[in-house]
């Protein structure tokens, strides 16, 4: 996550500017989270119940153990995931408050995708608009 730095009142443009400096750090540090193939799956999977590793492995079919257990630890580093000590070997992951309200905050961004989807539609190249009508060829020996 982003470095923390030591605000000087002293200096109040220079507060800002490391304000600032903290906050583009923090949002490229998420906004790179964001992007891995699994995030997304993760905290959809995780919802508003606390499961264990087996259980979101299974919810989602696909991911590797190295790959679920890279991307949790990443989302706990965010803060968008806790990890909750059980019974020993128990853990159990849930969203935190950040990642319930990220995972409001998707949802929504789908519902506009759907509300606007005609002007979406409309502004894509037609390469990606629609799927392509042509005849696959296959090359033979």
């Amino acid at each position: 996550m982003a470095q923390n730095y030591a605000l000087s009142s002293e200096n109040p443009d220079l507060e800002i500017d490391d304000r600032e400096q903290q906050a583009r750090a923090a949002a490229r540090a998420v906004f790179e989270t964001l992007t891995n193939k699994w995030t997304l799956p993760v905290l959809e999977a995780c919802g508003d119940d606390c499961l264990r590793f087996t259980a979101l492995r299974r919810a989602l079919d696909g991911v590797s153990h190295k790959m679920l257990t890279q991307t949790l630890r990443s989302l706990e580093r965010e803060g968008l995931v806790e990890r909750h000590r059980t019974v020993n070997p128990r853990v159990e992951y849930s969203l935190s408050a950040a990642g319930r309200d990220l995972l409001r905050t998707v949802y929504s961004l789908c519902g506009w995708s759907r509300r606007h989807l005609e002007e979406l539609m409309d502004g894509m190249s037609p390469v990606f608009a629609a799927p392509s009508t042509r005849p696959v060829t296959t090359r033979t020996a």
